[in-house]
């Protein structure tokens, strides 16, 4: 059959998105009837002048979709969009007995949701080294009481009308000023929108950029949920190893993506720092495959021994790179505030997804911490979670030395909030070693169960543990590696 299938220029739209919708139009429409026979894909892709491929990742689609069904030697059909239309009167049993119609069956979902998302609270272990949570005396509680009453004092008229769903203009104003000083990020107002963490930065690009089979180059290993996220709007993912020196660019491949994801500050989970010809390198293989950066500076803030390098951002001359930023890891996971900054095209589109989505931010949230910022308290508090942090660090690199000594192998020391462990195979499994543990009341994961993503594990992943030290004190650290001590011992 012949096919009226014009294809529109909408750049936003691939031409095997544009397929797809034509036709699924067609069949809710009714113009194209269950049992319908369509064209060949080669059939089609000479008719409207694309290339084969592009028709069958349309039909692939339609298919998966439950539109049309590819039976072998014969072609690809037009399925009923209800095969089995309940009646809306209940038909009779002998005997009298009402025969319920059956129910239509529900999709479920292809990514498996019911998967850990986070490691899990478990009472038993007094001393936890989760990778989850900041110092739990460091929040400043007393400045936020301070300016949250300042703030209600002469605001009250903010409750009572919608925002600006990019944020409040304050809040990005401070923003603004500080990516300068601490990042290196020259931007404007306009160009930050307001989220509820990185997460749900992620998420809104994922609304904007993605569609089912888009490509999205992730690290790999990377962090668990953001890459069910991603797989949830239908992205394809292609990993992309880690080293020493961060995501190897090199090993990014010649094929056109949406968007590379990356942690290049510190990444998750191994810790390393993408190196500074890396960043431009990175910089180069996107604009070559033609797609956006997405910088995830999550925990950037907490460089140990030297300065951090200039964000990705401060180097895009081509507007390129997405920053996603949060204040979660300095002011406590419980604020749900983050932040982007996007290149010129994407701020209308982002901003619009998250006026229909989750909205505007909380203005008070949004205030205290414009004010916190502006004031110059957020960057004595920050100074001041580095110096309590290096000391767990320190802590924490020192109690494994003493107790494993060269059998234990540490990455990821020089900023975040957490280090990998590496040990050695005479002291048994990752698994074996948290099992050990457990049983003396700490809390010590491996990188699965510590929310990490492997496509490919590296060397040494059965053996490697996560451990975070933020919310644990000096003291605590010590004890919980000395109990670790005693049961992981050479077999």
């Amino acid at each position: 059959m012949m096919f009226n299938l014009i294809l529109s220029d909408v750049p936003e739209l691939k031409l095997q998105e544009q397929i797809y919708q034509r036709i699924r139009s067609a069949i809710l429409s009714g113009s194209l009837k269950p049992g319908t026979r369509l064209p060949s894909s080669r059939a089609l892709a000479d008719q409207i002048g694309v290339a084969r491929n592009t028709v069958i990742l349309a039909y692939d689609l339609l298919q998966s979709e439950g539109y049309v069904s590819t039976r072998r030697g014969a072609g690809c059909f037009v399925v009923p969009l209800n095969p089995e239309p309940a009646s809306s009167v209940p038909k009779q049993a002998a005997g009298g007995a009402a025969i319920m119609p059956q129910r239509s069956r529900r999709r479920v979902p292809s990514i498996p949701f019911a998967a850990p998302m986070q490691v899990p609270v478990n009472a038993a272990h007094d001393i936890d080294f989760a990778y989850a949570g900041s110092d739990r005396g460091g929040f400043p509680l007393s400045a936020r009481r301070r300016l949250t009453m300042e703030k209600l004092s002469r605001g009250a008229t903010h409750f009572q009308r919608h925002g600006n769903p990019a944020g409040d203009p304050d809040l990005r104003s401070s923003i603004v000023d500080h990516l300068a000083s601490a990042r290196g990020i020259q931007t404007s107002v306009n160009s930050v929108v307001i989220t509820a963490g990185s997460r749900e930065g992620l998420s809104l690009l994922a609304r904007v950029l993605l569609y089912p089979g888009a490509t999205v180059i992730v690290e790999d290993p990377c962090h668990r949920t953001a890459a069910f996220l991603l797989e949830s709007a239908g992205a394809r993912l292609i990993p992309v190893p880690v080293d020493t020196a961060g995501l190897m660019v090199d090993r990014i491949p010649q094929h056109e993506a949406a968007f590379i994801h990356t942690m290049p500050s510190h990444q998750f989970p191994t810790g390393a720092t993408l190196s500074r010809g890396r960043r431009a390198a990175l910089l180069r293989r996107a604009a070559e495959i033609g797609a956006y950066v997405v910088e995830n500076d999550y925990d950037c803030d907490f460089r140990y021994d030297e300065p951090p390098l200039a964000a990705v951002a401060s180097l895009d001359r081509d507007d390129r790179v997405i920053h996603l930023g949060s204040f979660s890891r300095a002011l406590g996971d419980g604020l749900r505030l983050g932040f982007m900054v996007l290149p010129e095209e994407l701020i209308e589109p982002v901003s619009a997804a998250k006026s229909f989505t989750t909205g505007e931010q909380t203005w008070l949230d949004q205030a205290v911490v414009a004010e916190f910022i502006r004031t110059g308290a957020y960057a004595r508090h920050l100074r001041r979670l580095r110096q309590i942090y290096r000391e767990r660090r320190d802590t924490l690199v020192q109690a494994l030395a003493s107790a494993f000594g060269s059998a234990a192998v540490i990455a990821g020391a020089g900023g975040g909030m957490h280090v990998i462990c590496q040990l050695a195979e005479s002291l048994g499994s990752a698994k074996d070693v948290t099992e050990a543990a457990s049983a003396k009341g700490v809390g010590i994961y491996g990188l699965t169960a510590a929310s990490a993503r492997m496509v490919v594990p590296p060397p040494g992943a059965a053996q490697t543990l996560l451990l975070g030290y933020a919310n644990l004190e000096p003291n605590e650290i010590a004890e919980g590696i000395a109990r670790l001590g005693s049961v992981a011992r050479p077999r």
